[in-house]
């Protein structure tokens, strides 16, 4: 009866007197009704007051020092997964709550471009090497061998991992053009031309003008006079061991007319998207 009183009371938005002449009850009774109506009203209130109180966040797994020494771990090893980083620094969560909070720390991994340091010298051999293509009349050209070198590593992506990066950062493209002979692989030439491919050999150890030479005079220039005799250009992409002049000369002896290559510019040899 006192709930009913009371949402009468809210809803009407009567005085208690005015409850109290049409009531029937007495007064002693309206009294102690009065007073559990304004004790159910605080109740009632309370319970409003606690369902609308925003709850207290649950502790975070990862406290701030955990955050930077995540941050200083990440800036030394890029490579290192989410799932090594919290066996290493031993921290009391999931990988994937270790995840989230690289993520929560603007930080995501990306693939870097695989790109030689082109300087400005570079850059204009190449355009004058585009040019002299795009305007003269290529029908008249010579058959061009191109060939290229790749080494295999044992144990890497062959620059396919991947890279903590800070979105704070500058994005810059990181260069990534030798190894300095810390992987071990395996190092393979390829030869070919509009014919198709004429030789893809495993290489031994290091390459010398030596090797090369005799590389080239062995097993790939008999496959070239066979497809297209003795008229052809020899591309190479002038590394050390191609550059040696007695080993040129004695090249050109053989019948080897080489293309006048610009350097660093292993996206303009066809070999590199075989």
């Amino acid at each position: 009866w006192f709930e009913a009183l009371r949402c009468h009371w809210r809803r009407k938005s009567k005085s208690l007197n005015q409850v109290k002449k049409r009531s029937y009850l007495s007064q002693r009774s309206l009294k102690s009704k009065e007073y559990l109506t304004k004790r159910v009203d605080k109740c009632y209130f309370i319970k409003i007051i606690s369902m609308n109180k925003k709850k207290r966040d649950p502790k975070p797994k990862v406290t701030v020092r955990g955050q930077r020494r995540i941050s200083r771990y990440v800036e030394k090893h890029r490579k290192v997964s989410h799932r090594t980083l919290t066996k290493v620094l031993s921290l009391n969560c999931s990988p994937s709550t270790t995840l989230r909070t690289l993520h929560i720390m603007k930080m995501k991994k990306k693939r870097p471009r695989r790109r030689p340091k082109l300087m400005e010298r570079y850059i204009a051999k190449r355009i004058q090497f585009a040019e002299e293509f795009l305007l003269n009349d290529q029908s008249k050209k010579t058959e061009i061998i191109f060939s290229d070198e790749k080494k295999f590593r044992f144990d890497g992506p062959d620059g396919w991992a991947y890279y903590w990066n800070s979105l704070d950062e500058k994005d810059e493209d990181s260069t990534y053009s030798k190894d300095y002979r810390k992987y071990k692989g395996v190092m393979v030439h390829a030869t070919i031309s509009s014919a198709g491919i004429f030789s893809l050999d495993r290489l031994q150890g290091c390459i010398t003008e030596d090797v090369w030479r005799e590389l080239l005079l062995s097993k790939v220039l008999p496959s070239i006079h066979a497809a297209h005799g003795e008229q052809f250009k020899y591309q190479m992409d002038n590394a050390s061991c191609h550059k040696n002049k007695e080993t040129l000369k004695d090249l050109e002896s053989y019948g080897f007319s080489f293309l006048d290559w610009p350097a660093l510019s292993p996206d303009l040899n066809p070999v590199e998207n075989m």
